[in-house]
Parts: C-alpha cells; structure tokens; sequence
C-alpha cells in the first residue's frame, strides 16, 4: 500500500506540475513573448532604416502593409471559426431543448388518447348494460363513428354540411342556350359583377374545351386572367372554385391529397381532397384549380389523376 501511494503522489506531482508548465508556457507565448517581440521588431527597423533610400521606403511600406493585412486575415479568419463553434453549440443546445419539449408533447398526446379511450370504454359498458347492443346504434359504430371524426375533421364537416343528400341540378328548357348565348351571359357577369373583362374569343374556347376535356390548361403570362377565369365562372355557376396553389417542392400524390400521420393518428386532408370530395355531393359543374401548376413537375403529384382520367 504505502509503494502504490508513492507512485501515485509522484505521479500526480509529475502531471500537475506538467499542466503548470502549460499554462505558464501558454502565457508567455501570447503575452510575454509577444510584447519582447515587438521589441525586437522595433530594433531590426532601428538598425536598417537609416540605409533606406527611396525606393527601399516604399518597399518598407509596401510590404509592412502586406506582413499587417496577413495578420489581420489570420485574426479575421480565427474569430470567424471561433464564433462559427459558438453558434454550431448554440444550436445544438437549441436542438437538445427542442427535443425535451417534444417529449413533453408526445407524452401529452399519449396521456390525452388513453383518456379518450378511457371514455369510449365508458360509454361502450353503458350501451352494453343497457342492453342496446343489437340496435342501429351499436358501441362499435359509436367508436367507429368516433374515429371517423378524428381522423377525416374536414371531410367530416362536409358529410355534415350536405348531411348525406346529394345535390341534384335539373336542366330546365330555358337553360338548354346554346354557346354563344351562354358566353354572352357569363361576360356580362364577369363584367357588371366581378370587374373582370375577358376576349369574347377566349370565352368561347374556355366553354368549347370543357365539353372536351376534364382537365384544362390555361397559359399566358402573369395577370392574363389564368385563375380568375375559373374562379368567376365557380362563381357564374354558384359553386366557388378552390384555388389550389402548387408549391415547388411537391413531390408525390400525397401533396394533393394528403397523408395519414402515424404520430396524430390522423389524416392530414388537402383543401384539394376536401373539394374532390365535395363534388361527390353535388351534380353541377365543380371547378378546381390548381394554381402555378408548372412550379412542379406535374407528372410527380398528379400522374395517377391523368391515368385514372385516360
């Protein structure tokens, strides 16, 4: 014991008076040495400037400026990664906090779903005492019923809206005009209703290709009319057209028509599927655009739609 303690007190003696000498070594190189530096400095100019002619003091200036500008770059240089390390540090403190806050939430999320089915069971052991079970009203549609809220929110609101009845439109023999007749109508609506004043020649063939195609096109430059031209005739029609803008980085069907979140157990709906869905309600004419179309490439988030539509 007493040998081990020998070799220990002599070597942490060794090692403390190592880090001492570091320290001291560190202070004289960025003190100490520094300041007798410039001194030094100082002599070997005393000693030749007396020699200088005239171009030997432009070159002296000239290159006293070049020895001062590289030093300047080093110091420029060494705070630029020092203050580089700092903020990578503070955003990974940043991260390390977000990531606690995260933790929190997914543990209130958790607590939050078990409360819920806390009280489905509740009201399924109700139903079941009151012996209702083989009714219209089971406890499994209840929790059914109960998931479908949860998971479709905006395509609930319009199953609640249309309250499951289809809207039916019915041709009447005065609505039977023929095309001319009709773009005269919607011009003078655009005009006197909305401020908008459109070629009659554009009008005609925006009508035309609908009995054409389900899918339209427009193209022009900026402030032609490409969306309000849809958008009034949603309007002409009492229906309003959504306006769907496309964003760039949009890459799969999922933009268009949403996912489902493992996280929330939801479905993350698209203001696109909720107006797909919609249509499926009504028998008029339904308008949907899809705004800045060419932003992304069309063939990553609507090739399905084109095949199902060929």
């Amino acid at each position: 014991m007493n040998s081990f303690s020998k070799y220990f007190l002599e070597l942490f003696t060794k090692i403390w008076e190592d880090i001492k000498q570091w320290f001291i070594g560190l202070w004289n190189t960025l003190f100490r040495d520094v300041y007798y530096n410039f001194k030094d400095y100082g002599q070997i100019i005393k000693k030749h400037y007396p020699q200088f002619d005239a171009i030997s003091w432009i070159m002296f200036i000239l290159s006293s400026l070049i020895i001062i500008a590289f030093i300047y770059f080093l110091m420029l240089r060494m705070a630029y990664y020092i203050r580089k390390y700092l903020k990578f540090q503070r955003t990974e403190m940043e991260k390390d906090d977000l990531k606690e806050q995260i933790a929190v939430l997914n543990a209130k999320v958790l607590a939050a779903i078990n409360e819920k089915n806390k009280i489905l069971s509740m009201k399924v052991s109700q139903l079941q005492n009151l012996g209702i079970e083989n009714s219209d009203i089971t406890p499994a549609r209840i929790v059914e019923e109960e998931t479908e809220k949860a998971r479709f929110v905006k395509l609930r609101a319009v199953d609640l809206q249309y309250n499951g009845q289809i809207l039916q439109i019915y041709m009447r023999k005065e609505d039977q005009i023929p095309l001319d007749q009709i773009v005269d109508r919607f011009l003078n609506y655009c005009a006197s209703q909305l401020h908008l004043y459109y070629p009659r020649k554009t009008l005609m063939l925006f009508f035309a290709s609908m009995a054409a195609s389900k899918v339209i096109i427009l193209e022009g430059v900026s402030g032609t009319g490409k969306t309000s031209l849809p958008y009034a005739l949603g309007r002409f029609f009492k229906n309003r057209a959504p306006i769907v803008s496309v964003q760039p980085s949009w890459r799969d069907r999922a933009e268009l028509v949403g996912y489902f979140n493992e996280f929330t157990k939801k479905f993350n709906e698209t203001d696109f599927l909720k107006a797909l869905y919609e249509a499926n309600y009504r028998t008029d004419i339904n308008v949907i655009v899809l705004d800045e179309m060419n932003l992304a490439r069309i063939e990553y988030y609507f090739a399905e739609f084109l095949s199902i539509l060929e």
